[in-house]
């Protein structure tokens, strides 16, 4: 984690690459975790966690369950705010 104003110090040349590494790096974590799944996955169902298919998940009811989270933290106006700007993306 940087702060915009040490990025923005950087010539643009620096910047270009230092996006472009962080990029790389990112999907390279994101991969290796990917690997490792099945291996989490088969430790926690025998320490005994049971795991639903995605399919068989209520997602519906799980965002609704979720929502008094937000309440809670007191952050649900923030919240909305970000739905509505991912809904403004489509």
């Amino acid at each position: 984690m940087i702060s915009a104003k040490w990025f923005d110090s950087l010539p643009e040349e620096y910047q270009k690459i230092l996006v472009e590494e962080c990029d790389r790096a990112g999907l390279e974590t994101s991969y290796a975790m990917e690997e490792q799944i099945p291996d989490y996955r088969r430790r926690a169902e025998e320490k005994g966690m049971t795991i639903i298919p995605t399919e068989e998940i209520d997602i519906e009811a799980f965002k609704e369950a979720g929502k008094a989270a937000y309440e809670v933290l007191g952050i649900a106006e923030v919240r909305e705010q970000i739905l509505k700007e991912l809904e403004a993306m489509k």
